[in-house]
């Protein structure tokens, strides 16, 4: 198999965990398509995690980085080769994350970094998830949610009638679980929603629609009438990272309906830290990172730091560690065989239309 080395090394102000002598061993096995159309996703992921590996040597560390090319190349491995490694990030695809994890020895996990199918995995192989699992995106929406709770504030589940599914019950199981009073709403119709919403609206407090939409015209209509009960008292709409990409749905409207999102991913543009990662691309790179840049440079920074913490038996001890990234946060609970990423961001918008962070 063809592979690239990456040696830096710099050994200062080590961890207790480790000495002068441990190397941090990492994979990189990303499918670049190398030989015909190149994999933007890949390059810009592996470009953050370059820059996430170039920080930890010049702080602190010895790296040995082997960058492989799966698409090119295919996964053959063996479990010896698997035990040399500290840190094996990638693939993408669930039928090569298989292959691979299933190779892992005992102490050893492969984490996986991007798609979210990569979940039903997780419970029977030694894998590390980063996506958050939407299941448990739906329950913290709705935790959320009761958390702002008011006395006088009104709580409504608004969703289309003909596509329920499990968002429903794991939203009202939460709402009663912490004992949150609600009125469900199953739109079939726009007709009547406006005048149904406005009878339960609190004029004392604040109005908090949970919105869980997958269409986009249904969630712009939501919004829109959400926006006009803001005329009568307070409101807020809950809603998954989704719905803000939604391009028909103007930032006015958004921020009308007081629209509060619950997102795996977001970037603080005015954060210095931010900043300055941003002119370190376009130093190295000459571009500006994407949102798959930020992701390389928090998932490998991240486990760099779990090796800085606890050496080379890190897997054993990061369960519960947490972190805040650029763009993605980290706190990890144990799921069957593997562990699952729960931290999630809560963004906002103001009144003027600006995006902020509510953490």
């Amino acid at each position: 198999m063809k592979k690239f080395l990456i040696s830096v090394l710099s050994c200062i102000a080590l961890s207790p965990c480790l000495s002068a002598a441990d190397t941090l061993n990492v994979a990189l096995a990303l499918p670049f398509r190398a030989g015909s159309t190149p994999s933007n996703q890949a390059f810009a992921f592996y470009s953050g995690a370059l820059l996430a590996i170039r920080e930890a040597a010049e702080d602190s560390l010895a790296v040995n980085a082997e960058v492989i090319d799966v698409e090119q190349q295919g996964v053959s491995f063996t479990g010896e080769q698997m035990l040399s490694y500290d840190i094996f990030l990638g693939p993408f695809k669930p039928g090569e994350v298989s292959l691979l994890a299933d190779l892992m020895p005992e102490g050893k996990f492969l984490i996986s970094p991007i798609d979210p199918a990569c979940i039903s995995l997780v419970d029977s192989l030694r894998i590390i998830h980063t996506p958050t699992m939407v299941p448990w995106q739906y329950n913290q929406l709705a935790k959320w949610a009761g958390e702002d709770f008011g006395p006088a504030d009104a709580v409504a589940v608004v969703h289309e009638a003909s596509s329920s599914g499990s968002a429903l019950e794991i939203v009202t199981e939460k709402l009663q679980e912490d004992q949150i009073p609600y009125t469900l709403f199953s739109v079939n119709s726009f007709e009547d929603i406006g005048s149904m919403l406005s009878e339960i609206s609190s004029a004392e407090g604040v109005t908090r629609i949970i919105l869980l939409a997958e269409n986009e015209d249904f969630a712009k209509r939501i919004l829109e009438v959400a926006g006009t009960l803001s005329d009568a008292g307070g409101v807020s709409t809950y809603a998954l990272a989704k719905v803000r990409t939604f391009d028909s749905i103007t930032d006015e409207v958004k921020a009308a309906a007081g629209l509060k999102i619950l997102a795996e991913y977001f970037t603080d543009a005015g954060d210095a830290a931010t900043e300055d990662f941003s002119r370190l691309c376009n130093k190295f790179y000459k571009c500006s990172p994407s949102q798959f840049t930020y992701h390389g440079y928090d998932v490998m920074r991240f486990f760099i730091r779990m090796f800085l913490n606890y050496g080379k038996d890190w897997a054993c001890h990061f369960e519960g560690d947490r972190d805040k990234g650029l763009q993605t946060d980290f706190r990890f609970v144990r799921y069957g065989t593997g562990f699952v990423n729960t931290a999630l961001r809560r963004i906002g918008y103001s009144k003027d239309g600006q995006i902020l962070s509510m953490d």
